[in-house]
């Protein structure tokens, strides 16, 4: 499998971690790319840009069809959060909301330019909404991807998932069970980029097992920040999912500027899952 055009970047975060992210290219020709970014993603000039963040136990590469798909519209961005990807971990657990929201604010200001558009998946919508509650001018768009803003379940109410695999194709399995409407290249594609090589010759997770154990979102309550937000604001229903849509259209009626659209095909996590509808649906909201 190949990934469409993409380049790397590299900042130092708040708390003195390396954080990585993707860069995807409108040049697109096939294949994959490295090398560092400027404020204009190597394009030739500046564009409004979106800003991706994924969810737990995830990383920067689930956004790769959605950004395939919107790269003639804007220059995307998708952030591994610490701990997850190829961004550093937290020696001391550091990985509350806030923390990643500082994450993300230290990007934007990398990046340069804005505001930023930004679209947020599960966790990653919860990072999102808390910028952009926090630094409004900032949020051109906001798009929250199926989250509720408050959970009832413990931090340690996590569903069991393997920390290592044997091979290859049995990490493709369990990302095919997890994603089961995913295109099988974006399957394959994040089975690779999900692993890296370790001791007893197994492929292992690339988040900190922490994750393996406890969400710290799960104590969350962001109620309060949908009435700070200022900018137009997308909330996106998966049909197959534990988010509630009533909850979810409440959010939408909440927020100042908000609507609401459902993708009735896919699980939880859209990017993946329906990576055409979710592009779809931000293409209709960016226009």
């Amino acid at each position: 499998m190949r990934s469409h055009s993409v380049r790397h970047g590299y900042l130092v975060g708040p708390g003195g971690g390396r954080l990585h992210y993707l860069d995807h290219c409108s040049d697109h020709d096939g294949t994959s790319s490295t090398g560092s970014t400027d404020g204009t993603g190597g394009t030739g000039g500046p564009r409004e840009t979106l800003v991706c963040l994924h969810g737990v136990t995830d990383s920067a590469w689930v956004w790769h069809d959605v950004a395939a798909a919107l790269t003639g519209r804007c220059r995307v961005i998708a952030l591994d959060l610490r701990g997850h990807g190829d961004s550093q971990w937290s020696a001391a657990h550091e990985y509350g909301t806030a923390e990643h929201a500082a994450d993300l604010a230290a990007l934007l200001g990398h990046l340069g330019g804005g505001p930023f558009h930004l679209a947020g998946s599960s966790w990653g919508a919860l990072i999102a909404l808390s910028h952009a509650a926090a630094l409004p001018e900032q949020v051109r768009s906001l798009t929250l991807v199926d989250i509720e803003p408050s959970s009832g379940r413990s931090e340690t109410d996590v569903p069991p998932r393997p920390a290592s695999f044997v091979r290859h194709s049995a990490v493709a399995a369990w990302e095919r069970a997890y994603a089961p409407h995913a295109p099988a290249l974006l399957t394959e594609l994040i089975a690779a980029q999900s692993v890296r090589p370790g001791p007893r010759g197994l492929l292992y997770r690339k988040h900190n097992p922490y994750f393996l154990s406890r969400w710290p979102f799960r104590s969350d309550d962001h109620w309060a920040e949908l009435d700070a937000v200022t900018c137009p604001a997308l909330v996106v229903q998966a049909g197959k999912t534990s988010v509630r849509p009533s909850v979810t259209r409440r959010m939408a009626a909440r927020l100042r500027h908000g609507a609401h659209t459902e993708i009735p095909e896919s699980n939880h996590t859209v990017p993946t899952d329906a990576p055409d509808a979710l592009a779809g649906a931000l293409r209709a909201f960016l226009a």
